[in-house]
């Protein structure tokens, strides 16, 4: 049996205590199985180390998006700002060569972050993982 990834992302303006709201299902960019990625993010389908152990859903995170990820056969479910992700060492991760494509995701992510003067710690990923 295969394991699926399933992520949303969210975004919170600029105000203070403004709450995260969704604003994109990017499940078709990552419609295949990268299992190393999987691994990278949360320790799924891999040994070597994530980047930080699942999370959980964030306490805050919008219905819509609750709703869609408290499905009773996910799992793993853990989140990052896209600040987190940008930040990470990525060059000294064993499965660097494995997640390019995420890489590349996520370097037009934060181009258009900057495009539409957002700060990449207003972005948020959520993830769940389902076998």
């Amino acid at each position: 049996m295969g394991c699926d990834i399933h992520i949303y992302i969210e975004h919170r303006g600029y105000e203070e205590g403004r709450p995260w709201e969704m604003v994109a299902s990017d499940e078709a960019t990552f419609d295949h199985r990268n299992y190393s990625l999987f691994g990278v993010l949360a320790g799924v389908r891999r040994d070597g180390p994530p980047i930080a152990e699942p999370r959980g859903l964030p306490r805050d995170c919008s219905e819509e998006v609750r709703k869609r990820l408290e499905e009773p056969d996910y799992h793993s479910r853990t989140w990052f700002t896209l600040k987190e992700l940008l930040d990470f060492d990525w060059g000294s991760h064993p499965e660097r060569e494995n997640c390019v494509d995420f890489l590349e995701w996520l370097v037009a992510m934060r181009r258009a972050c900057l495009g539409l003067d957002y700060r990449p710690d207003e972005y948020r990923l959520i993830i769940a993982f389902e076998n």
